[in-house]
C-alpha cells in the first residue's frame, strides 16, 4: 500500500505518483487508475501522473481530495485488456511499499 503524502483540491483530478514508483509499477503517464482508500473505503477512477522522482510523492488531486486525507494508506490498481493467447502468460505487477513509500517488495 501507498501512503498519501499530499492532499490539493486546487488542482486537477488526479493522481501525482513518483515517476519513480509509477515506472516499477508498470503505469504511463494519463492511464485510468483505480484508487482504493483503505481508511475511508472509497474507491475512485482517476488519471495517473507523474510526480518527482524518487521524492515518494503520492498526492490525491482535485475531487480526490475528498476521498482521502495525508497519511491514508492506498492501493493504486491499473487494469488491461488481454487477448485469449496472452492470458497465460500475462503476469501482472504489484509493488509494495513501506509508510514513506519506498520499494520494499
Amino acid at each position: 500500500m501507498a501512503c498519501v503524502t499530499h492532499v490539493r483540491s486546487e488542482a486537477f483530478s488526479s493522481i501525482v505518483v513518483d515517476e519513480k514508483l509509477m515506472s516499477a509499477a508498470g503505469f504511463s503517464k494519463n492511464e485510468k487508475v483505480q484508487v482504493l482508500n483503505m481508511m475511508s473505503g472509497s474507491r475512485v477512477e482517476v488519471p495517473i501522473l507523474p510526480g518527482p522522482k524518487g521524492a515518494g510523492e503520492i498526492s490525491l488531486n482535485g475531487v480526490m481530495s475528498h476521498h482521502g486525507r495525508k497519511g491514508d494508506r492506498i492501493v493504486i490498481i491499473g487494469y488491461c485488456l488481454l487477448r485469449d493467447d496472452q492470458k497465460k502468460s500475462h503476469r501482472p505487477k504489484k509493488i509494495v511499499l513501506n509508510e514513506k513509500n519506498r520499494i520494499v517488495a
